[in-house]
């Protein structure tokens, strides 16, 4: 008797009958029927563990001293890198279910401190369920926004080195605050929002893919600004409503597909693309990321108001044969070069002959 290769199938008895298991479907209404018994035959039961559980976690349970622990905790853990965390207020939270406390700060050596009106942890279930670590992180109130981070490890690959997936949101954002972390010498207002999806190991070694898409909405240029090419005095402040930086990044490389300043309908606009080689690297004191290499391409249109009064600082600052400019329709001019660069190096322009 010859035997062919078929989908399992499972029988189960249900009030005397069986049940023919082909698809998912199947298997979750198997996995419904003692549920559902259980619930109808011991309402009481289940109704005392419901009430009781809730009791333990929001009344009863001591979270000032889990806050004071896991203070002490994550300082310890943290310490090398010179970095600090205090918050308060650590309580049970229903949606999503977790922990969260309001007031966070963390200082980290070197930057401003970073303030986060409410935190929360939530675990991961379906990493629960087959027993890998993971989870979510939200940050309500940081740079006076929104960040969504989760994260997930989904096995090993060949080097028995962990593999994780990384999807992080933001809304909200002031560039501004963002700015004044970072240290900047340009300060820009306005808002942003987007995502990034990444892939990758824990060590690092293989570098992380994935790609990125944010936008920003009422970005406001002040008139002085310092620039890596000198100081630049604008005849106004220039507000850009939309703007969007696309990309993508592996082996260490972020490629800037369709970047853009403002629409053809601000007094200035522009476009850019390019690609900044910017490996990241694990050490004891954390990750650790420096862009090496850049090249960027760049189209800056200017109406004929910003351009009679820009012309004079631009003749100065820029060797007419590092930069491309073409006179446009409406009286104004369109400049067109790359940026190019390295670490702690001065960037180099370029003429360029089309975007």
């Amino acid at each position: 008797m010859s035997l062919q290769t078929q989908t399992t199938n499972a029988e189960t008895a249900e009030d005397g009958n069986f049940m023919q298991v082909n698809s998912l479907s199947d298997i979750l209404q198997l996995i419904l029927i003692p549920i559902k018994s259980v619930l109808f035959h011991h309402k009481k039961k289940v109704l005392f563990f419901t009430v009781t559980t809730f009791l333990m976690l929001v009344v009863l349970f001591p979270y000032s001293d889990l806050s004071f622990f896991a203070q002490n905790k994550i300082n310890g853990l943290i310490r090398n890198t010179g970095s600090h965390v205090s918050f308060s207020d650590l309580n049970f939270s229903f949606l999503p279910i977790g922990m969260k406390t309001k007031e966070l700060n963390l200082s980290l050596q070197g930057k401003n401190p970073i303030k986060v009106d409410e935190f929360t942890v939530s675990p991961s279930f379906f990493s629960l369920l087959k027993l890998q670590p993971g989870g979510s992180l939200q940050a309500e109130g940081i740079f006076g926004g929104m960040i969504d981070l989760s994260v997930g490890f989904s096995g090993t690959n060949d080097e028995d080195q962990k593999e994780f997936d990384l999807d992080l949101d933001i809304s909200r954002i002031a560039l501004v605050q963002i700015f004044n972390f970072l240290d900047f010498p340009v300060k820009l207002n306005g808002l942003a929002k987007g995502n990034l999806n990444a892939e990758g190991e824990e060590s690092f070694r293989k570098q992380p893919e994935g790609d990125f898409n944010f936008g920003f909405k009422d970005v406001m240029v002040p008139q002085e600004l310092n620039t890596p090419v000198g100081p630049i005095s604008l005849p106004k402040k220039i507000k850009w409503s939309n703007s969007i930086l696309k990309g993508n990044f592996e082996n260490g490389r972020i490629v800037i597909e369709n970047g853009t300043l403002g629409t053809k309908s601000s007094p200035v606009n522009g476009r850019y693309k390019g690609q900044l080689d910017c490996p990241v690297t694990r050490s004891p004191a954390g990750l650790k990321t420096s862009c090496k290499r850049y090249d960027i391409k760049v189209e800056l249109e200017l109406d004929r108001d910003f351009e009679t009064k820009l012309a004079k600082n631009f003749s100065l600052m820029i060797n007419p044969k590092e930069i491309n400019k073409q006179l446009t329709p409406n009286g104004g001019a369109k400049y067109l070069f790359t940026v190019s660069g390295g670490a702690f190096k001065r960037p180099s322009l370029k003429s360029l002959k089309s975007f």
